[in-house]
């Protein structure tokens, strides 16, 4: 019997910023929970959960997620916390007669043979195996639940195990800044990944998600995604991989090349956005490494009325949620 635990949590290496830090890492805090940000839409951590049922593992629990509360938790803090229930889960899956156990932590983005690596990890006789691949080591685990010793803390009982290594193929995005997060959305817009963006395929190329609206004097030039309730003005261009996240605007002949729009963003008239990733009124320009804050709303905002939606992975604070 198969399961897993997904770790929904902050960006970049190791642990609590013990790994490398993202480029522009200061760039509002969408950096911060990477796996909860849609990317066509959907979330990263979404999609791994989704490509772990799709894989013929039915029992998958998500540990943490964005906090709601008035007083916002630091992100390592949620983590911590993650971690911790997580550690009570593997008791229950352990209780309930469960063999062996995935865990994932969706800083990253993979795609792999989920078959080969459990196989390769019962083939080995350790406790937990670890997966990597040719750039090093993957925060994939596969655990025997009956020898796993787990305390309070399941990422603590990780990092001192004694772990056997398992080299996998496959997708990996390890998303540590944005020119990943760019990769990501012009892989998945591409066929790369497995994958495939929301919404229908109206012509090769171009997804459309439901109650998008596009101008019929709005070109649109594949591979291009078009979001959830978003609309493109007449005399528009969107080419070149961009996509445009759900709730979005993008107005009268503006052109938006190589970009990512996420939710909930207003782009203004005329504009000629290229090689971008834009936030409300916070602009990256991925080629120059520059960081714009707008303050003209006219140019670009936040889509009001709305109010900015990130997908949210679990109830206010860490919490988890069982598929």
């Amino acid at each position: 019997m198969l399961g897993a635990i997904v770790i929904a949590a902050s960006a970049g290496g190791e642990r609590n910023g013990g790994g490398p830090s993202a480029d522009f890492s200061n760039w509002d805090d969408w950096h911060s929970c990477p796996a909860s940000i849609p990317v066509l839409g959907c979330s990263t951590a979404a999609r791994t959960v989704e490509y772990l049922r799709q894989s013929g593992i039915e029992e998958v629990s998500v540990f943490g997620g964005l906090s709601h509360a008035a007083t916002p938790t630091p992100f390592a803090d949620i983590e911590s916390y993650a971690w911790r229930s997580a550690a009570k889960r593997v008791g229950d899956y352990r209780q309930d007669g469960l063999e062996t156990l995935l865990i994932l932590r969706a800083s990253a983005y993979v795609e792999c043979d989920l078959a080969s690596l459990i196989g390769q990890h019962r083939d080995f006789g350790y406790a937990a195996t670890r997966a990597l691949n040719q750039d090093g080591a993957l925060e994939i685990w596969a655990i025997d639940v009956r020898r796993f010793a787990v305390e309070e803390d399941l990422f603590s009982a990780l990092a001192s195990a004694n772990v056997a290594e398992c080299e996998i193929a496959g997708y990996v995005n390890r998303l540590q800044g944005p020119e990943d997060f760019r990769r990501l959305t012009t892989d998945l817009l591409t066929g790369k990944c497995k994958m495939r963006p929301h919404g229908v395929e109206i012509r090769p190329g171009v997804w459309i998600d439901e109650g998008a609206q596009i101008a019929r004097g709005a070109r649109i030039v594949a591979p291009v995604y078009i979001g959830r309730d978003s609309r493109i003005a007449d005399d528009c261009l969107v080419t070149r991989c961009s996509n445009i996240e759900s709730w979005s605007y993008v107005d009268f002949g503006t052109a938006v090349e190589d970009s990512s729009i996420l939710t909930n963003t207003y782009i203004g008239i005329g504009l000629d956005l290229s090689h971008s990733i834009v936030d409300g009124d916070e602009l990256l320009n991925l080629h120059h490494e520059v960081r714009l804050h707008i303050s003209d709303p006219v140019v670009m905002r936040r889509n009001s009325p709305r109010g900015y939606q990130r997908e949210q992975l679990s109830q206010p604070e860490a919490s988890e949620m069982i598929l």
